[in-house]
């Protein structure tokens, strides 16, 4: 880097100016001696302005045409041998290029940091979408795990706490309840639960009126999943003595058809643990609890049903063969070398076998099978005495159904030639005739009379 020196004297004329100086910034032999130029003039009073008297440096900058020159400049004071002043020397040293790089450095420093800035934010960015999507994952794990624990459930009162336990374990919830509405939709009953508070209350019945204020209430009424926080508004619903760490809470409708039937609460001990994106997965678990609690439910019905059914069944097939028993006016039969009609019921003792002959869970009767003089039947002998009485009730109880069959066949075509003959009758003697001829002759022995009400 060339150096440039001009000197003025104090009447600002310019006494000395070397060749880089005059090269520097377009100098003229000729013009050494001559008052400087007014911005070689504004170089010096600038350099002066900022510490007068004493050697200063400063950054001043030159144009020439296009291109603009940063100087380093230092101002030093020129004295005779006496100490007086008799000018001025102003020192540039060219910066240009330093400045470009240092302009250039700080340029790419910026945009690196920009780029950084940026990484830093995608990292960021993938990061916690690497936490919802674990979240996620970890949700759907749950989902799974509460779906395989209730699949096989098919009693209300097992379900309902299996549920909210499943949950509380695989979802990490503080309390998880479960409210079903009452038969008039007037309130909802907490019907289940997994915390201790929660079995303070389901101890004492608790319940809610469905629509008053309170986010369980509200839900049922409105059918949408709704989110409480400790903040705002919502944080005076959240004060419950028996649930006293609660900080967040939300609430799941559960509906079967078009019908809220409920609602799934879950709530936290961290303050705002429920976002929007909670609301799609725990809906979706909230219909997997009303379609279990449902599925239960008709489970439960038809047991019922069958349970009845079966009692219909049994009094009917009761009714059948005690009547059926006394139109044969016959006890039973007896096998002793030959086949023989029972006219009194037999005595029997521990060694004999007896097994009763049962027909739809009725008992009509028994199979007494008197073991030899001082004998024992073995285990295969009372196993083909069960067979054989086993099968003898189905085939009896087929004959009677085939009878029972035979004698509807035989009614209903009995009525069905009766209503023809009739039917070809055409006027009202030959139609009372005829019935009264048909019912004598199907009616075998019985006297028949026909009389109109006057």
């Amino acid at each position: 880097m060339e150096t440039a020196v001009i000197a003025i004297d104090i009447r600002g004329h310019i006494s000395f100016a070397n060749p880089s100086a005059i090269k520097a910034i377009n100098l003229r032999t000729e013009q050494i001696g001559k008052p400087a130029p007014f911005f070689i003039q504004h170089w010096f009073e600038q350099l002066q302005q900022k510490m007068p008297d004493t050697l200063t440096e400063s950054v001043i900058h030159y144009r020439d045409g296009e291109k603009e020159i940063a100087f380093l400049a230092n101002l030093v004071t020129l004295k005779n041998n006496q100490g007086s002043q008799i000018g001025q020397a102003l020192i540039l040293n060219n910066i240009t290029q330093r400045l470009n790089i240092q302009q250039e450095l700080s340029e790419r420093s910026a945009l690196l940091e920009e780029q950084a800035l940026v990484i830093r934010q995608n990292a960021e960015q993938l990061e916690e979408s690497n936490q919802r999507a674990l979240s996620r994952t970890s949700q759907l794990q749950a989902l799974t795990e509460v779906s395989r624990a209730i699949a096989n459930i098919n009693e209300l009162d097992i379900l309902l706490p299996t549920i909210t336990r499943v949950i509380s374990d695989n979802f990490g919830f503080y309390h998880v309840g479960i409210f079903l509405n009452d038969d008039h939709n007037e309130y909802t009953l907490l019907s289940a639960a997994n915390s201790e508070g929660g079995q303070r209350m389901l101890k004492r019945g608790h319940r809610l009126k469905i629509g008053a204020a309170g986010i369980v209430g509200n839900v049922i009424a409105t059918g949408v999943p709704r989110i409480a926080l400790d903040t705002g508004s919502d944080a005076a619903f959240l004060i419950n003595p028996d649930l006293p760490d609660t900080r967040s809470e939300m609430a799941i409708p559960l509906r079967s058809g078009r019908q809220t039937i409920g609602a799934l609460d879950v709530q936290s001990t961290e303050p705002n643990a429920f976002s929007n994106e909670d609301i799609e997965v725990l809906s979706t678990l909230g219909d997997q609890v009303s379609i279990a609690i449902e599925n239960t439910r008709l489970f439960e019905d038809a047991i019922r049903s069958a349970a009845e059914n079966q009692v219909l069944l049994q009094q009917y097939a009761r009714s059948q063969w005690s009547g059926l028993l006394k139109a044969k006016n016959k006890i039973g039969y007896r096998y002793s070398g030959k086949v023989e009609e029972l006219t009194e019921n037999e005595s029997f003792s521990e060694a004999d076998a007896q097994v009763p002959i049962m027909v739809r869970g009725q008992v009509i009767g028994t199979v007494l099978v008197k073991a030899p003089a001082g004998g024992r039947f073995s285990a295969d002998e009372l196993d083909i005495i069960r067979a054989a009485t086993e099968r003898a009730a189905i085939a009896a109880e087929n004959a009677r159904l085939l009878e029972d069959s035979q004698k509807r066949a035989f009614k209903e075509q009995t009525i069905g030639q009766i209503a023809s003959t009739i039917s070809a009758s055409v006027n009202m003697q030959n139609i009372l005739q005829t019935a009264v001829e048909e019912l004598g002759r199907t009616l075998t022995g019985s006297q028949v009379s026909i009389r109109l009400k006057k």
